[in-house]
Formats: C-alpha cells, structure tokens, sequence
C-alpha cells in the first residue's frame, strides 16, 4: 500500500526542485487514489492499535496479500480472534468466510484493477493480463499466469491442474447456502440455482464441491452430494478429476441436467 515512488532516469537532466515537484505531485497524486480506490484495505490496515494481537496478525496478512487469502492459512489467527475482534473486524468490511477470510468491498472492479497493479510492483511482474472482466464469477486459468494473480483478483483456483477459478465470494455464499440445507452427513440434492450461479460445467462444479468437503452421491436416482468434511488444509483438492461419459442416470450426468433448466 506504500509504494516508493521514484523519477525515471531519463528525467535526470531536469532541475533538482522540478524533480522534487513532479515527485510530490506523483505522490499526492497516488495519497488520492489510494484513499479512493483502496479505502476498503486502508480501512482495514488502520484497526491495529485497537484490536488484539492475534487480529493484527490477521490484518498484516490480509494486507500482505491485499485483501484475500485462504483461512487454512491463518487458522490460528482466526481462533484466537475475541468477540470484540470480530465486530471489528466485520464492522470495517473482513469476512471471515468458510474456506477464505477476505475484504468483500476489495473484490470490485476498481479496487481490484489497483490491487493487482501494487502486487505487480512489489512481485516484480511487470507484465500481467487485465483485470477480470466485471460479472463474472468463473475465469479461465492459463498456466503462463502467476497463480496469485488469482487470488490477488479474488478467485480461487480449484487445485492443480484446474482449468477455472471461482471468485471467492461466491464460494462463500455457496457454501453458506450448502451448510443451511445439509442436515449432517445425510445427502441432499444442490439447488439448480447454485449451480447456475457459479456459471460451471459438471466437472469443475463436482471439483468445487470436493475442494468444500462434500462426496457425489447418488439417491433415489437423483444426483446428490453428502458432507465429508475439508481436507488438504481447506485448500481445493489437488488431484485431477477425469472427465467421464457418464450414464444418463449417473450423478454428474443428472447435475449436468439440472444446470440446463
């Protein structure tokens, strides 16, 4: 959030009090869209002195990594957080989500355009893709780009290999919904709704459902999914999910159904 601000060489022969005014200009021009534009991690990063230890480690990392990062790691953190530290917190915009702990307002389009540019600078990236379009709520992954552009943009990759990402909010609120309908480990069949919502084919929807700790499961005929609990550290699931031709009376193939109406 504080970037050195510096002359390009190629001004050098400029007067000394020039160079210093177009600094400061630059610098008083940067104070301005910061404020604008990152007030949501400003908001967040001014909260330390009034919280707990174990909060201010929390808002270090979330700034570190401007604004999303998975809870796994910061589980700590997390667990240690008092009642007074989560008001706080949630009063100045932190979610503390199933799978990620994030800044909500952070996830729009401007500020995200700004994050990604200060994560470039501080990674040394001097060439990234644009922004994720506005809207949308699954991306494609190329393997030519830094995985944490990914989550610098706010979407979360499904494991290695994974050929999307979700953004994390999205995630969150599905895995809310998931958690109110389930009733312990017995199974129950996803609202078509969830699954038009994260915009996803059957195999990344059945790999986003593993990564949040839920097994296909076939019942009465209908697909459906059972809870099996997080593994892998509350990461998305590693392992490759081949894709299948599956029988019209298969799980995936009745999910993949139940998308299209």
């Amino acid at each position: 959030l504080h970037p050195r601000i510096e002359i390009d060489r190629a001004l050098e022969h400029i007067p000394f009090a020039d160079r210093r005014a177009v600094s400061d200009r630059l610098a008083a021009w940067f104070a301005a869209c910061r404020a604008t534009h990152l007030g949501p991690l400003t908001r967040v990063a001014a909260l330390g002195p009034a919280v707990s230890p174990a909060a201010r480690g929390l808002i270090v990392r979330l700034v570190e990594t401007m604004g999303c990062l998975l809870r796994a790691d910061v589980g700590s953190q997390v667990e240690a957080l008092t009642r007074a530290d989560r008001k706080s917190l949630v009063a100045a915009g932190v979610r503390i989500g199933v799978v990620h702990v994030f800044i909500a307002a952070a996830l729009r389009p401007e500020p995200t355009r700004w994050r990604l540019a200060l994560w470039a600078v501080a990674a040394g990236h001097a060439v990234l893709p644009p922004p994720p379009v506005a809207g949308l709520v699954t991306i494609d992954v190329a393997a030519a780009v830094p995985s944490a552009y990914y989550a610098v943009a706010g979407f979360w990759v499904l494991g290695q290999g994974a050929t999307c990402a979700v953004r994390i909010d999205m995630v969150d609120r599905l895995a809310r919904a998931m958690h109110d309908q389930r009733e312990g480990r017995t199974p129950f069949v996803p609202d078509a709704n969830w699954i038009a919502s994260v915009g996803m084919s059957r195999e990344p929807f059945a790999r986003l459902m593993r990564a949040l700790g839920y097994r296909p499961r076939l019942v009465d005929g209908a697909a459906a999914f059972a809870w099996g609990g997080i593994k892998n550290s509350g990461r998305a699931e590693p392992r490759r999910i081949e894709p299948i031709d599956a029988p019209s009376d298969s799980p995936f193939a009745i999910l993949k159904q139940m998308k299209g109406r």
